[in-house]
Order: C-alpha cells, then structure tokens, then sequence
C-alpha cells in the first residue's frame, strides 16, 4: 500500500493530541479522521472503513474504547485497530486484543516516527 494513501482514524479524549496527530500525519500525505466520542468513532469506523483506527480506552461519552473496539470487531471483523492507552495494564490489553484489537500502544510513545511505523505495520498486515 502507497503510504501516503492511507485513512486513518484517531479516537482519543484529549483534544490538543488529536490536533497535534491530525496536523503530523496530514502532513505526511495521509487522510486523518478524528473524534474524542466512542459513539461517533464507531459510526465513523463503521461508515468510513479507515485502514486502521487507534483508539484510547477513555473517551468523552459512556462508548469507552474498550467497548468501541468490540463493536467495531463484532460489526467489522476486518477492520484493523490499535488501543492506544496511558495505562498499563496487561489484563486490559489482553482483554483488548481478545476483542479484536490487534495490539496496544502505551503513552507516551517513544516517539510519531515509532507511532507512525506502527500504524503502517498494522495497515499491511494480512487480514
């Protein structure tokens, strides 16, 4: 896939992220969809069928991301997503890859050059 190609939907409750990630990856050629609401971040996920959706576990509405990505594997078991969390819990993340995630990324990252190598892995992967 042509890198510069991809839909990328971000689901976060921190505003000032969600802007600083858009602008980064728009930046580098890709399409940026975002949202700090569970329930709009699955109708996008579901409508818009991004390459792949990084969602963090706490949202701004009662559709947590936890929830928000067994929805979405339960609705759209192809669609590829990353839980994105400040917490670190190994229980959480297993429970997130059972759902349907396919792995989880813990804040603060190392760095967006790593974020974005991540989410290009993710999009390439087989189904």
């Amino acid at each position: 896939m042509d890198k510069a190609m991809a839909k990328i939907l971000f689901i976060d409750d921190e505003e000032e992220f969600l802007g600083f990630i858009k602008s980064y990856f728009e930046e580098l050629g890709h399409e940026v969809l975002t949202t700090m609401y569970g329930h709009q971040g699955l109708k996008l996920i579901l409508e818009e069928k991004p390459d792949v959706a990084i969602i963090d576990v706490r949202l701004k509405d009662d559709l947590n991301g936890m929830k928000v990505i067994k929805q979405a594997h339960e609705q759209a078991p192809k669609q590829k997503m990353i839980m994105l969390t400040g917490y670190r819990d190994p229980d959480m993340d297993a429970e997130a890859i059972r759902n349907g995630a396919l792995l989880c990324l813990h804040k603060p990252m190392a760095g967006l050059a790593q974020l974005e190598a991540t989410i290009l892995a993710a999009i390439e992967k087989k189904n």
